[in-house]
């Protein structure tokens, strides 16, 4: 099984459980104090208007909350009204570009295990010294701005991204139009998945644009703005438009300055 950022985009649950599994990993098992409400670090918990936005999840994540430092300050208008202001912490953003080899290394060892129960020490090692050589190694980027139960945002670039599209620096790219996994395989855009309190999915409908404005060793701070419709909705999908910045200091991998 190939992995690589085609196949993180699967599904928008496993991408946000592969996060925190990784982030739990490199810091020691704590996830400092991912067990708090967002809305208790922030003051200013988002409450979303559309019928129906208590009581979920995104779809196979269970509830993931940002509580740590940093922020994320999203705002929806259209079909869904809702301003709202997360913490950061592990589950916020990572990038390949944290860990060295030995960190790397380990969280390879630890997905192929999990990916491939079955393998035995000898395919592990033979998988992850492949993985080691691929670029990317597992992901370029993941930055995710998550309320819940309101919606779940994540961005991440298209599976043809390669290092060189993505550099350990500021940089303005593209959001391109994608079904509710984001963008197509092959893309070296950035696609998002994003779901809302509804059970919702949705694509982006309309180009937009990701200004990364610090990408460094202590973390990475920027803007985002698109437009994004419901897909596979019973009734008629809605639209909305999606507006926010993020600010998050990086919190796991030997090659973070905190």
């Amino acid at each position: 099984m190939r992995r690589s950022t085609a196949t993180l985009k699967l599904a928008a649950g496993p991408l946000l459980i592969l996060f925190l599994v990784f982030g739990f990993a490199s810091c020691g098992g704590s996830g400092d104090d991912d067990d708090t409400s967002p809305g208790d670090s922030s003051g200013n918990p988002g409450t979303a208007t559309t019928p129906g936005s208590s009581g979920a999840t995104a779809p196979g994540s269970g509830p993931v909350q940002q509580s740590g430092p940093g922020s994320c300050e999203v705002t929806f208008s259209g079909d869904l009204q809702l301003e709202a202001k997360t913490g950061g912490g592990p589950s916020s953003f990572g990038s390949d570009y944290y860990y060295d080899d030995d960190e790397m290394r380990k969280n390879l060892e630890q997905f192929a295990k999990i990916a491939n129960s079955d393998a035995s020490e000898d395919e592990i090692k033979r998988q992850v010294d492949e993985d080691m050589k691929s670029d990317p190694r597992l992901f370029l980027l993941i930055i995710n701005c998550v309320q819940d139960p309101d919606f779940s945002i994540s961005f991440l670039p298209g599976g043809g991204a390669k290092y060189a599209d993505v550099p350990f620096k500021a940089g303005t790219y593209r959001i391109v139009e994608g079904g509710p996994f984001g963008a197509d395989g092959e893309s070296k855009d950035f696609g998002v998945l994003m779901t809302t309190g509804d059970d919702a999915f949705y694509g982006v409908s309309e180009p937009g644009e990701l200004n990364i404005t610090r990408f460094d060793d202590k973390g990475i701070a920027g803007t985002f703005t698109f437009t994004a419709k419901e897909v596979l909705a019973d009734g008629d999908p809605k639209t909305v438009q999606v507006s926010g910045k993020f600010d998050y200091p990086c919190s796991a991998g030997k090659k973070c300055k905190k």
